[in-house]
């Protein structure tokens, strides 16, 4: 499993977290901006399942996370309540990303899960920023 947070406070705390459950030979945890690792090719297409709260906009969530992703792999990301305006995971935007949104029951808490169905295209992620000012959808 791998942890991945952009600020060095916040990984230094997950670091010794790993360590006190005693799962450092299971667990790394990475400091770097999402955007970097999906330009990276030794990051690029390499992940099964990424599991993340709303860091931002859908559209900046699914920018971030499609390149990272093995097709077929899944992102499954924190949703706000029912309550909150609908649709938020634009089907037309998820398909230039290569992903598509599986159907989710309601259960305790809202989750979104997306399928990468083909490569992410290898002009995303956007630099670094870019997806957080200027939302693809």
């Amino acid at each position: 499993m791998i942890l991945l947070d952009s600020s060095v406070r916040k990984a230094e705390f997950l670091r010794w977290a790993v360590k006190e459950l005693c799962l450092v030979d299971h667990v790394s945890v990475v400091v770097s901006r999402a955007e970097l690792l999906g330009r990276d090719p030794k990051w690029r297409s390499s992940i099964q399942v990424i599991v993340s709260r709303a860091f931002g906009k859908p559209a900046v969530v699914c920018e971030c996370a499609s390149p990272l992703l093995e097709i077929g792999g899944l992102l499954i990301v924190s949703d706000p309540p029912l309550s909150a305006k609908l649709p938020r995971w634009d089907p037309l935007w998820l398909e230039k990303l290569g992903m598509v949104a599986e159907e989710t029951e309601n259960v305790v808490g809202r989750f979104q899960v997306l399928r990468q169905v083909r490569a992410c295209p290898e002009n995303y992620p956007r630099r670094v920023g870019v997806p957080s000012k200027n939302p693809l959808f």
